[in-house]
């Protein structure tokens, strides 16, 4: 997705996070990272660009990411 350079030119925030394992309490915690602002349009081109997997591919490679640290 192509940003704008500015928020009065933008449809959408995309807010990229990072969810980082606490060793002590075993729970994830949430870490804000870049923001993206973008058009409905360029939104829309980024959503619909990739290539569609199996649900199962899909679930699997959720478990595989959610069992590393």
């Amino acid at each position: 997705m192509e940003a704008v350079d500015d928020l009065s030119n933008a449809d959408i925030a995309w807010f990229r996070v990072t969810f980082l394992l606490d060793p002590v309490t075993k729970r994830y915690q949430i870490k804000r990272g870049d923001t993206l602002l973008t058009t409905l349009e360029e939104s829309v081109k980024g959503l619909t660009a990739g290539t569609p997997v199996s649900r199962g591919v899909f679930e699997e490679r959720i478990k595989q990411k959610l069992r590393s640290p």
